[in-house]
This record gives C-alpha cells, structure tokens and sequence, in this order.
C-alpha cells in the first residue's frame, strides 16, 4: 500500500522539525506492518518556513491483511504521536494507491515445480512489490521468478546482467516446459 499521506499544513509561523529515520515497524495488536518514507516535499527554501509538506509513505501487507485497517492504525499512530503540537493540521489520502499481498501455496505445482527447477528445497518470501500482485489478484496462479538482484532495483545503480538475463530465459523456458502437459 502507498499513499501520499500524510500531508501537514501549518496554522501559524513556528517552525517544528519532525524527525522519521529509516524504516519503522509499528505493532498495532492484531496488525503488524512495515512501512518507510520514501518521498518528502514541501517548501521554497531551506529558510523559509513551508505552508505545506507532503510525505508518501510505502506499507508493505502481508496475506490477508485489510489495507483498510492498516492505513486507519497508521493514521492514528501519526495523529496520536503528533497530537502535542497543535498548529499542524494532518490530512490523510481518501484512498491510498493498494498492490495488495499474495501467496502461492508452497505444495502447488507450480511451486514445487519451480523448487525443482532451482534445485531449492524451500520458496522464499518476497518483501518487495511487483507486477505478480495484479495477476494474483486477477485469480491467476504466479511467483516472483527472475533474473537480476532485487537489492540493486530503483537505484542508482540497477542493473542486470546480459547473463542473468540469458538465465531467467532458460529458466522460464524451462518452467513452462515442465508445467506443460505432455504431447
């Protein structure tokens, strides 16, 4: 889930310096989730007191949870943390942007085959995004299979390799192959 919220305005000239260092995990009792800032704006000019600052925030669900529920305990935990300062205002996205959570049981053929194939005894989980969630939701059957290192994604430096790319072909040709029924 990732949403532009929260978003802040302010009511009078008094400057606050609200302070989110990396990632934070927040435990609401039955909701546990992982959420960062990855985007921050806001301001004219390093001296010059915003009227407005604007943070998008990406919560990654896990299966089975509601997007609803999380983005509510988010809210409260911003407003409750923030409640002592008075003259900020919170305003949170009606409808945050949601790439909900899936999973593919581990005994599915489509699993299995592919631990056969890597020659894995156990599926990894995946804790990042991707197209795989749409074709989940869609009702079809899929795992995140591919070449490159998701550590060097949407940076500076991503980057895959002619090999590993030559590589994620023979193993999806392979795949499929496999899954096929015989002729």
């Amino acid at each position: 889930m990732a949403g532009s919220a929260p978003s802040c305005s302010r009511n009078n000239q008094k400057r606050h310096d609200l302070t989110v260092e990396g990632t934070c995990t927040l435990n609401t009792g039955s909701i546990i989730f992982t959420g960062s800032v990855g985007l921050i704006s806001g301001g004219t000019g390093v001296n010059i007191v915003p009227e407005s600052c604007h943070a998008s925030v990406d919560i990654r669900l896990v299966p089975g949870q509601s997007w609803r529920e999380v983005y509510a305990a988010v809210q409260a935990c911003v407003v409750t943390a923030e409640s002592r300062i008075t003259d900020i205002g919170w305003k949170f996205d009606e409808t945050p942007f949601v790439d909900p959570a899936f999973e593919v049981a581990e005994e599915s053929r489509l699993v299995q085959t592919a631990l056969t194939l890597l020659n894995q005894e156990k599926a990894e989980v995946a804790t990042y995004s991707c197209d795989a969630s749409k074709i989940a939701a869609a009702g079809i059957p899929c795992i995140i299979l591919g070449p490159g290192d998701i550590a060097r994604a949407h940076t500076i430096d991503e980057s895959i390799a002619v090999e590993e790319i030559e590589a994620g072909v023979a193993a999806y040709t392979e795949l499929a192959r496999r899954l096929l029924p015989s002729a």
